[in-house]
């Protein structure tokens, strides 16, 4: 083996550093790291406001459904646009007739309940993606798909 000593009288051993190639694949790592966070984070922004407006309308219908509950009439809730407010790029259809569901005074329950038009879709235009909200005859919210 040869000595560690280079011809112009620097020793090798004492040099410390880190190479070109890896100081190359550190920055390597850390781009991709960052790019794939960014993308997360965009898609996050994106799909933000159709979970907002999920939670958003089944708060309003259990508010509903609790004042009829508690109160002296029964109570009802539209879904046309001018009158349900939605963010920009949300759209929200029913199979409720007339889009309204109407909670009935002292039980809750949904007047006029009908198994095949218990659902509200939620869609955000933007992505196509959308949100299933099926409520049953007691105006119990079963599932979100």
């Amino acid at each position: 083996m040869g000595s560690s000593v280079r011809s112009d009288g620097i020793d090798m051993q004492k040099i410390k550093g880190f190479t070109i190639i890896e100081l190359v694949v550190a920055l390597g790592i850390f781009a991709t790291l960052t790019v794939i966070g960014y993308i997360r984070s965009v898609d996050i922004e994106r799909r933000a406001p159709i979970g907002a407006t999920v939670d958003t309308v089944i708060a309003d219908l259990r508010s509903i459904q609790t004042k009829a509950m508690i109160g002296a009439s029964q109570q009802s809730y539209s879904f046309s646009i001018p009158s349900y407010p939605v963010p920009a790029n949300i759209t929200i259809s029913t199979t409720f007739p007339g889009s309204v569901i109407t909670f009935t005074k002292g039980s809750g329950d949904i007047a006029g309940f009908s198994g095949g038009n218990n659902t509200l879709t939620i869609t955000q235009t933007l992505t196509g993606e959308h949100k299933i909200i099926t409520i049953n005859q007691y105006g119990a919210v079963t599932s979100v798909q």
